[in-house]
């Protein structure tokens, strides 16, 4: 007979490692959405590691800064954040780009139409959920 209880959410929370935990809501994640980020060959810093070889194979120096950027600033001591400034851009995009696939699929129900509007409006809600988190950090400093 097991004393094991039945898998809980907590205990998925208790298993993501401490890193996973600390940047979580920095993300807008889940900590163990924030484990898989790191596993495999599909993983993000392989996949950022790609973008800035083709950036700079490429000659465009900028992407590859920017691409940088983050990493500079937390190697240099400082923290890195994205403003709500930024994100709103990025959300501006991102619904501009959410608008296009919807029309599109609207126009021509095809499956591959109806597969890109599901990659944008995911994208999109990555993207609010990061906004959301700056709003709301924005607000507590506010009141601090």
């Amino acid at each position: 007979m097991s004393t094991l209880s039945p898998k809980s959410d907590s205990h998925h929370y208790r298993r993501a490692s401490r890193v996973a935990r600390y940047a979580a809501p920095r993300l807008g994640m889940q900590p163990g959405a924030v484990e898989q980020l790191v596993k495999g060959h599909q993983a993000v810093h392989v996949r950022v590691a790609v973008l800035f070889e083709a950036a700079l194979a490429l000659g465009d120096y900028a992407f590859a800064a920017t691409i940088a950027a983050p990493l500079d600033a937390v190697r240099a001591g400082a923290t890195w954040t994205e403003t709500p400034e930024q994100l709103l851009q990025q959300d501006t995009l991102a619904d501009a780009g959410e608008d296009v696939a919807r029309i599109a699929y609207l126009l021509n129900k095809t499956t591959e139409n109806r597969n890109e509007l599901l990659r944008r409006y995911r994208e999109r809600a990555g993207v609010l959920s990061r906004v959301l988190s700056a709003l709301e950090r924005e607000q507590r400093e506010a009141r601090s």
